[in-house]
């Protein structure tokens, strides 16, 4: 059961998934099963659009940049992320991958596999 903050953090990301043009299945209502229309979010879960108007706002914890240029931005994510978007317990960040063609993807990350990551990549501005 999601407590009133995970609720809020979740109905938030549903109002902005349907902003950017997802759309409900018809005969459900279920946030998972939200499908984005072609665009920016093509294929990716309904959470993706809270995520990305966050790092707008300036509150992703890291900038993923490659050959001078930023490629993504991480979160850290929070228990109350991992409950309101149903992140598995392995789950503990989330980047959001920008690519030259205008389009977002997400993908969540371990720990280890984040620390990789920041081996392969610039995580500090150049």
């Amino acid at each position: 059961m999601l407590n009133e903050e995970q609720l809020i953090l979740r109905d938030d990301a549903v109002r902005l998934a349907l902003e950017a043009g997802f759309t409900f299945p018809l005969g459900t209502r279920d946030p998972a099963q939200l499908r984005a229309s072609p665009g920016r979010f093509e294929g990716e879960p309904f959470y993706l659009p809270y995520f990305y108007h966050a790092a707008l706002e300036g509150d992703a914890d890291a900038l993923v940049y490659s050959g001078g240029a930023a490629v993504g931005d991480v979160f850290l994510l929070t228990d109350n992320d991992r409950a309101a978007f149903t992140f598995g317990p392995g789950a503990d960040f989330l980047v959001l991958w920008y690519s030259e063609t205008g389009y977002i993807t997400g993908e969540l990350l371990t720990a280890s596999a984040y620390n990789a990551l920041r081996a392969s990549y610039e995580t500090e501005e150049p």
